[in-house]
C-alpha cells in the first residue's frame, strides 16, 4: 500500500488517504474529514473540527500574551480591527470570527494561530507606511489561517495519530479531562513553534493568498512588495536595529524570492480596472498614537551582549546565537543558530530574603520538579544554585542567583538527545552572566 501511495500522483495519494480514514469513521468522529484546501484547492484531510481549531487558537493566544504584553489603545485597536475585517471578509474563510491582538514590543513581527487568532507587534505598525501595506501583511497571516497551516504544522510536530485522536476525543465534548489535556498540549506546542516559523512552502502559499485577499479588499497588492523592499532597506541602512527585524526574516523565506514571486503574480493579474486604495493619511494618523522606545527596565541588546543598566547586569551569548528582549516573562531570551537550543533570564522579586539554595528549590517546586537535587556553586554572578533537570523530550540546565530581595533564574534547554552538544555553550552563557553597577532609570514619556 505504501509503495502504491508513493508512486501515485499527489491528488490520488490524498484520495487514498481520505478513503482509508473514512473506513475508521473519521468524517463522523473528527467533524472534519476530506476536503479541498481553501487556498491551494488541493485535496486535504481536515483532521479536527473548526470548533477544536478555535479552542487550540484561543489557548495559543493565552500562551502568547503570557510571553508578550498587550498594547492597549482603544483608538489603535479599533483602526486595526477595521482593516482586519476588510481583509477577512475578502478571504477564503470569511465566516470565521477573527481576533487581532497588538503585542507591546518594538520587535517587527506578525503571525497567526489556528482558528482566526492574529498577532501584530507595535514595532511592525511603526515601520509600515500606509494602510495598503498593513492590509497586505494581515492578508498574508489570514492566508495561513485559511490554509490550515497551523494545524498542518502541529501534525508534522506531533504526528498524524495525535491529530486523529484529538479529532476523535474533542467532538461533542466540553473539553474536559483528556480532551482538555490534548488541546493544551497542542496549544503549548504551537506557541513554542512560532519562533521557528512556518515552512517555506507554507509562507509562499500565504504570500499568494495574501496578494489575492489584498486585491479583493480594494488595496493595491503591490504594497506587499514595497513593504518587504523598504523593511530590508531600513535594516541595511541600520535605521532599525538588526535584532528588531531579525526574527521577521528568520521566520520567512528569503526576501528576494518572495519579491520575485509576488512580482510574477502581479504581472499576470489585471489591475487596470481595480479600485486600489492606500489610505496613507489615515494610517499615519493612527501611527502617531504609538509610543516609541522600550521601557529602560527591558534592557538593550548590543550584538551578542544583553545589557540592563537599570538592574545592573549583563549577559553574553556565543557567536551566531540570537538575543531577544521583547518578551514580558523574561528579561532576555536567546536561541542557537540551528534553533534547537534556547534559554532565558528571568527576574523574580522575593517576598523575603532567601539563600540561592532556598530560591533554587522553590523555583523547581514551582515547575513541578519532584525531587530537587541541585547543588550550591560559585559563579561570576556570585553564590548560586545549579541543577540539571529532564522533562519529557527536553533537558534543562538551571542557574539561580539571589541579589537582595530579587531572584534571577538563568535557564538553558535543548532536546535530551542533543543536550551534551550545547553544554559548553550553556556554560559560557552562564559564566557571562554578571552584575555591574546599576544606573538610575530614566522614565520614558
Amino acid at each position: 500500500m505504501k509503495a502504491i501511495l508513493r508512486q501515485a500522483p499527489r491528488a490520488q495519494r490524498w484520495t487514498a488517504v481520505c478513503s482509508s480514514l473514512a473506513l475508521f469513521g473519521l468524517n463522523v468522529w473528527g467533524g472534519g474529514g476530506c476536503a479541498r484546501n481553501l487556498v491551494t484547492h488541493r485535496p486535504s484531510v481536515k483532521l479536527i473540527s473548526e470548533k477544536t481549531e478555535i479552542h487550540i487558537g484561543q489557548q495559543v493566544k493565552e500562551e502568547i500574551v503570557k510571553e508578550y504584553s498587550v498594547f492597549k489603545s482603544s483608538d489603535v485597536q479599533t483602526y486595526v480591527e477595521a482593516v482586519t475585517r476588510k481583509i477577512t471578509e475578502a478571504s477564503d474563510r470569511p465566516r470565521l470570527t477573527y481576533h487581532v491582538t497588538i503585542l507591546d514590543t518594538e520587535v517587527v513581527n506578525a503571525f497567526a494561530a489556528p482558528g482566526g487568532f492574529l498577532f501584530v507587534t507595535r514595532g511592525l505598525l511603526a515601520v509600515i507606511a500606509d494602510e495598503a501595506e498593513f492590509a497586505a501583511v494581515l492578508a498574508h497571516e489570514v492566508g495561513h489561517v485559511a490554509a490550515w497551516h497551523g494545524i498542518s504544522m502541529l501534525e508534522r510536530q506531533m504526528g498524524l495519530a495525535f491529530l486523529v485522536a484529538l479529532g476523535t476525543i474533542t467532538v461533542g465534548t466540553t473539553l474536559g479531562g483528556a480532551a482538555a489535556e490534548m488541546v493544551a498540549q497542542a496549544s503549548s506546542t504551537l506557541a513554542s513553534l512560532y519562533a521557528l516559523g512556518y515552512s517555506r512552502e507554507y509562507e509562499l502559499q500565504a504570500d499568494e493568498a495574501g496578494l489575492r485577499y489584498t486585491l479583493r479588499a480594494g488595496y493595491d497588492p503591490e504594497a506587499m512588495v514595497t513593504f518587504l523592499q523598504r523593511l530590508k532597506r531600513l535594516e541595511e541602512e541600520e535605521s532599525i536595529p538588526a535584532e528588531r527585524v531579525e526574527l521577521f526574516y528568520r521566520t520567512h523565506p528569503p526576501t528576494k524570492q518572495r519579491i520575485r514571486l509576488a512580482k510574477r503574480w502581479l504581472a499576470k493579474t489585471d489591475l487596470r480596472s481595480a479600485p486600489l486604495a492606500y489610505h496613507a493619511d489615515q494610517y499615519l494618523a493612527m501611527r502617531k498614537k504609538l509610543p516609541t522606545g522600550e521601557p529602560p527596565e527591558r534592557g538593550r541588546v548590543e550584538g551578542r551582549r544583553y545589557m540592563n543598566p537599570v538592574y545592573g547586569l549583563k549577559l553574553e551569548v556565543p557567536p551566531h546565537w540570537t538575543l531577544d528582549n521583547s518578551r514580558v516573562r523574561s528579561l532576555v531570551g536567546f536561541v542557537s543558530p540551528d534553533q534547537q537550543a534556547r534559554g532565558e533570564l528571568q527576574r523574580q522579586p522575593l517576598e523575603k530574603e532567601m539563600t540561592p539554595l532556598e530560591f533554587g528549590q522553590s523555583v523547581e517546586k514551582q515547575w513541578g520538579v519532584p525531587k530537587p537535587a541541585g547543588k550550591q556553586v560559585s559563579y561570576p554572578a556570585g553564590p548560586a544554585f545549579l541543577d540539571r533537570v529532564s522533562g519529557g523530550r527536553v533537558q534543562r540546565r538551571i542557574l539561580c542567583v539571589v541579589r537582595g530581595k530579587v531572584g534571577y533564574v538563568l535557564l538553558c534547554e535543548a532536546p535530551v538527545e542533543t543536550f551534551l552538544k550545547y553544554l559548553v555553550e550553556f556554560e559560557q552563557i552562564m559564566r557571562s552572566f554578571q552584575f555591574v553597577s546599576p544606573e538610575k532609570p530614566t522614565l520614558t514619556p
